[in-house]
């Protein structure tokens, strides 16, 4: 058998070696065998390639080739892979080695590597090879989905994420079809909803807004509720941020990029200095019922050195010299102060406080002139302590007596101040016995308004009136003035006094330095009025 089977190898090896033609340079050979012995047939090729053939024991078979014509050494291996590949066998041709593999085991070898984006260097044969092929619009895994049953039951695929490729082992043919497949398959693919808004989404960027005047949480809130929102649009985007950064005053905006102008805007027209306002309080008491007998005449001299008089007559009482004090002598630049004092040391009135607020617009502020008061609450005899003296416990309570004053001011863009004011004040007016306890009797005036005054004009609220106890001395004129003995010529009686509280409020708006330095200096200086004439009459 063995010779049998030599004898057909040397017969084939005689008809495949016989060259038909050397011109081209190209060797070509007659290829037809008969019931030839596969392991054979491969034998033969590789004696003419020159190469050594490795194969296993299993590899069996009969197979019969009638190739029309003459056939160059390449179609020779492309008709004996195809033989093998009916065989469930691989040809795997090296430099040196000629291989025969079981099909199953081919994806394992040294199999010949082709990266290629066609079919154009693939060759036309049977012989299992390895394949790189890039996948540019569609997902190579999607790709592979699809293709993976076209592939043959004894080569495999693979999907690299990273590069978006495909890595095929397979048949050189089957590969060959698979890429003229792909190009039907290679498309991009359909966009979902989310994909096409984010396509949509404009570009974000980051920004660092410092602000200057207000605090960054409260601008923040503010351009939170203004830009952010349903929508796409510049103003109403939901992907704008705003993070305030407290310790810097600053604000962290990301936002699409055309949208920063309209911000910076924005901040730039909110982010001002506030307006604040000096208010300035003069409480007032008098008698209620008192008159000037003849009138009051003051000379004054400004800062400036100008002369001013001031003439009020006696026909009215000391209501009406307030509303021309507050309207007349502000106009002309006297310093109402300066009357006030005046007219305090001539005992007719009792300046209670001069209080001065400073606050910004719409901000609250808050004033407490006064101080804590102890009143007994009660009073308990523990009896005898035993050596024969009573003792006595007294509970104290504390409670605020003075001025209280509470205001908000509102600045319009006339510069006319609405002011928001609670005013408050307390105070003990007698002590009364109640049981066997002294208790104090307290008066409190309260008053709650809005009022709106022209920036630098007075208005004054009066009308408050109280009752307390009061003395009153007469005397028999110049006897009664002499010391030790003047009060033989006259007599001191207790009676009620009626006393009317004058508020008089004057707002001075500041916005900007030049305002303050004008008001701080006209707080700086004093005038020295003089007072010509001043009678009066109690009534």
């Amino acid at each position: 058998m063995m010779n049998v089977r030599l004898l057909i190898a040397a017969l084939c090896c005689f008809c495949a070696c016989r060259v038909l033609s050397q011109g081209s340079g190209e060797r070509s050979i007659k290829f037809q065998f008969r019931q030839v012995d596969i392991r054979d047939l491969v034998q033969v090729l590789a004696k003419i390639d020159g190469k050594v053939m490795i194969a296993g024991d299993d590899i069996k078979g009969k197979v019969s080739v009638d190739a029309p014509g003459e056939v160059t050494l390449e179609e020779a291996y492309q008709i004996v892979a195809a033989l093998l590949e009916t065989h469930k066998f691989n040809l795997i041709r090296t430099d040196t080695f000629l291989k025969v593999v079981p099909m199953s085991d081919a994806p394992r070898q040294a199999l010949p590597v082709f990266f290629c984006e066609d079919g154009s260097h693939i060759p036309d044969s049977d012989a299992m090879i390895t394949a790189v092929i890039p996948v540019k619009k569609a997902s190579a895994s999607a790709v592979l989905e699809t293709l993976r049953p076209l592939i043959s039951a004894t080569g495999s695929g693979v999907s690299n994420k990273n590069g978006n490729m495909l890595i095929l082992s397979d048949p050189a043919s089957n590969i060959r079809r698979l890429l003229a497949i792909l190009p039907y398959l290679d498309q991009p693919e359909p966009k979902s909803a989310t994909d096409e808004q984010a396509e949509k989404a404009p570009l974000m960027t980051t920004e660092v807004y410092v602000v200057k005047y207000l605090k960054a949480k409260e601008l923040s809130d503010i351009l939170q509720k203004v830009f952010s929102g349903s929508g796409g649009e510049v103003g109403h985007h939901a992907a704008i941020k705003f993070i305030a950064v407290d310790p810097v005053n600053s604000i962290i905006v990301t936002a699409p990029d055309e949208a920063h102008a309209v911000i910076h805007e924005t901040v730039d027209k909110l982010d001002v200095r506030r307006r604040q306002v000096l208010v300035e309080f003069r409480i007032v008491e008098y008698e209620k019922g008192k008159d000037l007998e003849v009138g009051v005449k003051f000379d004054f001299k400004d800062k400036d050195n100008t002369q001013h008089t001031v003439v009020f007559d006696g026909t009215a009482g000391l209501s009406n010299f307030f509303q021309y004090t507050a309207s007349k002598m502000l106009s002309d630049n006297i310093s109402l102060d300066a009357v006030l004092s005046l007219m305090e040391e001539n005992d007719l009135v009792t300046i209670v406080a001069r209080p001065k607020m400073f606050t910004a617009d719409n901000q609250k502020a808050t004033l407490h002139i006064g101080e804590e008061e102890p009143i007994v609450k009660s009073e308990t005899d523990l009896g005898d302590d035993g050596g024969g003296q009573g003792k006595t416990v007294t509970d104290y309570i504390y409670k605020d007596v003075g001025i209280e004053i509470e205001i908000t001011p509102h600045i319009n863009a006339t510069r006319d101040v609405e002011l928001e004011i609670s005013f408050k004040m307390t105070n003990i007016l007698a002590e009364k016995v109640v049981g066997s306890t002294k208790a104090p009797e307290m008066g409190k005036r309260e008053l709650n308004t809005n009022i709106t005054i022209t920036d630098g004009n007075t208005l004054v609220l009066g009308g408050h009136t109280q009752t307390r106890k009061g003395k009153n001395r007469s005397a028999i004129p110049l006897l009664g003035d002499i010391p030790w003995i003047g009060f033989l010529f006259g007599k001191t009686t207790e009676e009620n006094q009626t006393l009317e509280m004058a508020i008089f409020i004057t707002p001075r708006v500041i916005e900007n330095a030049d305002e303050a330095m004008a008001i701080t200096g006209s707080h700086s200086f004093t005038l020295e009025p003089g007072l010509s004439e001043s009678k009066e009459k109690g009534k």
